[in-house]
């Protein structure tokens, strides 16, 4: 089936009129809202046409009918976990409780990779081994732990962490990686990096996307999209005369970026799609693509909408929420033939669109406002478009991502990928440790339990409120904490047994 055939735009079928069977046939076929006058003669200036154009169209989709603003924007919560659920086998008791009665301590980096199935990296080495793929005795698991060590900890580069290695008396992770005695330098991981095909990455990236949508993280309902830029590594100038004719830069893939009269420089422009977690200020990614930074936002907006929608997990949505950025009747159109309602906030001054002004400066187009809305439900709706912003800070101000390392738009989809499957391994560990406070805490499970020595609990105990008060010593009061927690789960056990019968 063709791309145009799936958007619902029109097809022309041309019928050789002069053929009576034919001519027969579409005026008993159309007959309903075709009229056929045997009798009209013909127009002098068609006389010398042989072919009568008729156009059909696809049936389009209709947009789906929403519930009010405040029913549409409820989220039935995130489940809870109990300790039997996913923790049984891979952390003590003792660790678990310590995770529910010491608020303070937020989690070992290595329950990340506990908790999330990382062997694919493995299976992924022997298969581009296999094809012929040098890794020159490196592991590719270790180098991709590491590099998320990197991120988590907000280093600009892996240099970084390689001279921080200097002080460390062993290997920080050496419980996580398969040679605890080898600690990997920037060329190591630069160069592993550039050997990985970005679709592996994206790859890893959608299945975490897809178990956090199992678990219940994030409900498939309410998208949001917008660009965000990234900096190659390259000069903003032509190297020569005859690059400045093709206009290519030192990094052949990335374009120059200007964004409301700003010039942000060479780069790419990384188009996103994230969705609510829990509540409706915490957001996850769900889809990216990466885009030279001189594209124009709608088609960057409608291919990477159309992409998502055509991928197993761009089931069941049905609202997306945007910036005047990528306004435009073609986007508008296009979200109505895919059944996705667009609140996109109309440009001012449009003669040719029916928009109206909701609130001072915001106007949207009437005709995509849900039935049955009134003007404060719409900008009520809108107001929620700024949580993709706080969810994307974190790539420029927490991972330190200026600046990509290398160049090419293999690399900027790697870097961009690692990133957002970090968000996601923070997620879907924070449920299964039931601690879903930690889903969108960027400093969580930041340190090791390799590095973690018996007074850190007196510490973590201390700043969470355990103190010495009438002679109740620490371990009598966490022990009151832990049996009032114990309980809750039996209790919880007790209500799933009747709920199943």
């Amino acid at each position: 089936m063709q791309l145009q055939d799936y958007l619902g735009t029109p097809i022309t079928i041309i019928y050789d009129m002069s053929v009576p069977k034919v001519y027969q046939f579409v005026r008993k076929y159309f007959s309903h809202w075709l009229q056929v006058n045997l009798h009209k003669k013909k127009d002098t200036l068609q006389s010398d046409f042989k072919f009568k154009r008729i156009e059909t169209f696809i049936p389009k989709k209709s947009l789906p009918k929403l519930p009010r603003e405040p029913y549409l924007r409820r989220f039935r919560g995130i489940p809870q976990v109990i300790f039997e659920d996913y923790a049984f086998s891979i952390i003590s008791e003792k660790e678990w409780m310590m995770l529910h009665t010491l608020q303070s301590f937020d989690g070992y980096f290595n329950h990340l990779f506990e908790f999330n199935d990382f062997s694919y990296f493995d299976e992924l080495q022997v298969e581009l081994e296999l094809q012929g793929t040098n890794f020159k005795d490196l592991f590719l698991h270790d180098i991709i732990i590491m590099e998320l060590l990197r991120r988590q900890l907000g280093f600009h580069d892996f240099t970084g962490l390689e001279k921080i290695a200097y002080f460390l008396h062993d290997h920080p992770l050496r419980a996580l990686v398969h040679d605890p005695t080898y600690f990997p330098t920037a060329a190591d991981v630069s160069y592993v990096l550039t050997r990985i095909p970005s679709e592996k990455i994206l790859q890893f990236f959608n299945n975490l996307v897809k178990e956090g949508i199992e678990l219940g993280i994030i409900d498939p309902r309410i998208l949001l999209w917008d660009g965000q830029f990234v900096r190659t590594n390259s000069s903003n100038n032509f190297k020569d005369e005859e690059a400045k004719k093709k206009k290519q830069y030192s990094d052949p893939d990335a374009g120059y970026g200007r964004h409301l009269g700003v010039k942000k420089g060479v780069g790419y422009e990384i188009s996103n799609l994230y969705a609510f977690s829990g509540n409706w200020n915490r957001t996850l990614p769900v889809y990216f693509k990466v885009y030279p930074a001189n594209d124009n936002e709608n088609p960057v907006f409608r291919d990477t909408v159309n992409l998502f929608l055509k991928s197993p997990i761009g089931i069941g949505w049905i609202m997306i929420i945007l910036d005047s950025g990528g306004y435009s009747q073609k986007s508008l159109d296009f979200c109505k033939n895919n059944a996705v309602y667009p609140l996109i906030r109309a440009k001012k001054n449009l003669k040719n669109h029916p928009t109206r002004e909701f609130k001072k400066g915001y106007y949207f187009n009437t005709e995509y406002v849900p039935e049955g809305w009134s003007d404060g439900d719409l900008v009520s709706a809108y107001a929620l478009r700024p949580a993709i912003e706080a969810g994307q800070s974190a790539n420029n101000t927490f991972y330190n991502s200026r600046r990509l390392n290398t160049r090419g738009k293999e690399m900027a989809t790697i870097s961009r990928g690692l990133n957002y499957i970090l968000d996601w391994m923070r997620a879907i560990t924070a449920f299964k440790l039931g601690r879903i406070d930690l889903i969108g805490k960027l400093s969580a499970f930041s340190s090791t339990r390799e590095h973690m020595g018996e007074n850190a609990w007196i510490k973590f105990a201390h700043t969470s409120g355990f103190v010495p008060l009438q002679g109740i010593t620490l371990n009598e009061r966490q022990k009151a904490f832990w049996d009032k927690r114990r309980k809750w789960e039996a209790e919880l056990k007790e209500k799933r047994k009747n709920i199943k019968s």
